[in-house]
């Protein structure tokens, strides 16, 4: 991957990830267009084909925006969690690190909610797909992206997006997440 490519595949991960916290302490041992419409070429477009939510390796199911103590509660306890104040919410952004995905919250009203999962481990996700998938797979399977270029392929359903970041031609990384 030459160093535009990488440098905005990172920009966009820290983009994403930074919206939920300015700073802040590690706990314990601490460790994302518009909506889719039907595609003119008869390709399925995100809405009949995708979740937009995670489900574990256990069985969890992880929607982007739902309160995230009782699914937090479910996981059990964490590799490593951080809290920091919100740069983007009021109040105070939680994240926790797990086997294979991360869980990122936000504040909304004294009640936490999922802002992000992302997928850091080899299970596939619903649809199938996983890291080190190539980009041609992410699109025969979920359909014509919200957006797309080099570095990511994304879905958008309303008011949350599934991500695919890309090494090359190769899915690095899988993002969940809540657009604010």
């Amino acid at each position: 991957m030459n160093m535009k490519k990488m440098t905005a595949a990172v920009l966009s991960v820290l983009m994403l990830t930074g919206m939920t916290a300015c700073g802040g302490k590690e706990a314990g041992s601490s460790a994302a267009p518009a909506q889719s419409t039907a595609a003119a070429d008869g390709k399925k477009t995100p809405a009949e084909s995708l979740s937009f939510s995670y489900v574990t390796d256990k069985g969890v199911e992880i929607p982007i925006s739902a309160p995230s103590d009782p699914i937090v509660e479910q996981l059990g306890t964490p590799v490593k969690s951080f809290e920091a104040p919100s740069c983007a919410f009021s109040g105070t952004s939680y994240t926790y690190n797990y086997t294979g995905f991360t869980l990122e919250t936000y504040p909304d009203n004294n009640v936490n909610k999922v802002y992000a999962v992302t997928v850091t481990g080899s299970q596939p996700i619903k649809e199938g797909l996983k890291i080190g998938d190539s980009a041609e797979s992410v699109k025969e399977v979920c359909g014509v992206p919200s957006r797309s270029s080099d570095a990511f392929i994304m879905y958008q359903s309303g008011d949350t997006a599934l991500q695919f970041f890309l090494s090359g031609d190769k899915v690095s990384s899988i993002v969940y997440t809540l657009m604010v």
